[in-house]
């Protein structure tokens, strides 16, 4: 049986992770959080097994869970590497530039979950953009890619039956 709640965990809008005020500072906690996110029809949760029992607690997003880190040129593809510790290839994460925070990024799977990127990792990208006076592109092996502009949120409320 999956038990379900509200995990008392929020993203602010700086990206910090806050439990009943306090802000979650350890790595490896979150770590550990950001790489059990799942998104659902009903919001985003951190998925935790306990040998046979599992639980779904439910966070609130008003910023980003996740981030890009490096993004490089690999294998013939372009990477994105995240602290959530995935290592994303282009197609599986889809960019968008949005005009409150700039390029993000999103797992379609998981389309609730958004990445922004750090300084380093929009360093690395910027070598792959070109941008003219409508519209920014990604050139990859010749090619132009346009990027399309998110129209989206980027808050994700609890679920209607957690919410007070």
């Amino acid at each position: 049986m999956t038990r379900i709640f509200d995990s008392e965990i929020y993203i602010d809008k700086h990206d910090k992770w806050i439990f009943r005020g306090n802000e979650i500072t350890k790595e490896e906690i979150l770590l550990y959080f950001r790489s059990n996110l799942v998104s659902n029809d009903k919001g985003v949760y951190i998925y935790n097994t306990f040998g046979t029992l599992s639980e779904h607690g439910y966070v609130q997003i008003y910023g980003f869970p996740c981030h890009i880190l490096h993004v490089e040129w690999k294998e013939e593809q372009l990477v994105f590497f995240t602290d959530d510790g995935k290592e994303l290839p282009f197609g599986v994460l889809e960019i968008y530039e949005s005009d409150a925070f700039g390029i993000i990024a999103m797992d379609p799977s998981q389309e609730k979950i958004k990445y922004r990127f750090n300084w380093n990792a929009a360093k690395d990208l910027s070598k792959f953009l070109i941008e003219d006076e409508m519209d920014i592109y990604l050139e990859l092996n010749g090619a132009k890619i346009s990027i399309p502009k998110w129209e989206g949120e980027i808050t994700v409320p609890l679920p209607v039956n957690f919410e007070s």
